[in-house]
């Protein structure tokens, strides 16, 4: 059963229910504002989802229910909904519930029903992941470092013993957590791109961070063809299955890869086989000299990388207390990396996040 504690969490459902509850019974915005002594942009909040105030929350959504006559298992169906935050991405990405259906190609009542927690196909939440330019982990809220959505620019690292800077597309909010914590020893950094940097600043000469605005960093090898993050993960998400039917001469079901994203799979495929570069698996180990080392990394194995890196993403340095890291490659051999020999690790984002969304599932 739940209760309205629960709701704070579920905002972007209960928010979907809300509108639906809305419209079945022919009330206004007005006129709910009216019944339950709410104002209209504290509504407008709670549809959308984006009250941060749990306390907040829970006093103006029970004066909702109240006014509504209804309990928090009435308006959730008394059943577990799936976790959905479809609602609150589409609005920061300012984008309408009816560009999103034509995108996806159903009726505007789909959207709303899998904004609500229904039911949906694995090619529906990819292309709405695909036109959201996040992955279907951050739709269905199983994501666990924050969603890689809007391009701001570059972060540049240079190794303390090279002159080469390192290259990768990063959002805003990753942009701010690095002005946070670029005092820490070592730092977690989630990019566009489908890759998590940990890096060891004791080994870093520079880090640079150059807004799409700037003027071109000569000084930093740059590379007209470095990622810019045009490619939502998603595409990196749904990779394994096109290649496996596109490798085999068929085409995938469409309730699995529909006929559009594999069209922009083909384009994405194309362009970076040209650059040797579209799947990212393993671990990349770059040293101070600039020198790096490819390792097929098996993350669902024994190691502790993972773990590593959300405990310096979401604590800080001190908790990476570990002066070894450790895993196995997918031959079974067993390697350990003294962490203060490398100047940054490279690692798949979604790979990681799936492993450690797992573990903390299982719990």
């Amino acid at each position: 059963m739940y209760e309205i504690k629960d709701l704070f969490d579920m905002q972007s459902i209960v928010g979907a229910k809300l509108e639906e509850i809305l419209a079945e019974r022919g009330y206004t915005k007005v006129e709910l504002c009216h019944m339950s002594g709410i104002s209209r942009p504290t509504l407008d909040k709670l549809l959308t989802g984006t009250i941060t105030s749990r306390t907040n929350y829970e006093k103006h959504i029970t004066k909702v229910l109240q006014s509504l006559n209804m309990s928090p298992d009435m308006l959730l169906g008394n059943s577990q909904m799936n976790r959905c935050r479809v609602r609150s991405l589409r609005n920061m990405m300012h984008i309408n519930e009816k560009d999103l259906a034509e995108f996806v190609g159903v009726p505007v009542d789909r959207i709303r029903g899998i904004e609500a927690g229904g039911e949906a196909e694995l090619a529906e939440l990819r292309d709405i992941a695909a036109i959201l330019h996040t992955s279907v982990a951050s739709v269905l809220e199983k994501n666990i470092f924050p969603p890689q959505i809007e391009f701001w620019g570059h972060i540049g690292i240079r190794p303390i013993a090279s002159d080469i800077f390192f290259w990768y597309p990063i959002t805003s909010d990753t942009r701010e957590m690095v002005y946070q914590t670029i005092g820490e020893k070592f730092l977690t950094v989630p990019c566009m791109n489908n890759r998590i940097l940990m890096i060891n600043m004791g080994n870093t000469a520079e880090i640079v961070l150059v807004d799409d605005c700037c003027d071109e960093p000569r000084f930093g090898n740059w590379d007209y063809k470095v990622d810019c993050g045009e490619a939502p993960l998603v595409f990196y998400e749904t990779l394994e299955d096109y290649l496996e039917y596109r490798e085999a001469g068929q085409a995938p079901p469409e309730n699995l890869i529909s006929k559009k994203l594999c069209r922009a799979l083909d384009q994405f495929t194309e362009k970076y086989q040209e650059e040797g570069d579209f799947e990212v698996r393993g671990l990349k180990i770059y040293y101070p000299n600039g020198k790096m080392e490819g390792r097929d990394i098996d993350f669902w194995q024994n190691e502790n990388i993972s773990d590593n890196m959300q405990a310096v993403f979401d604590f800080g340095a001190d908790a990476f207390d570990e002066t070894i890291l450790y895993c196995s490659d997918d031959g079974g051999v067993e390697i350990f990396l003294n962490r203060n020999s490398f100047s940054f690790i490279e690692a798949p984002l979604l790979e990681i996040e799936n492993v450690l969304y797992e573990a903390c599932d299982s719990l």
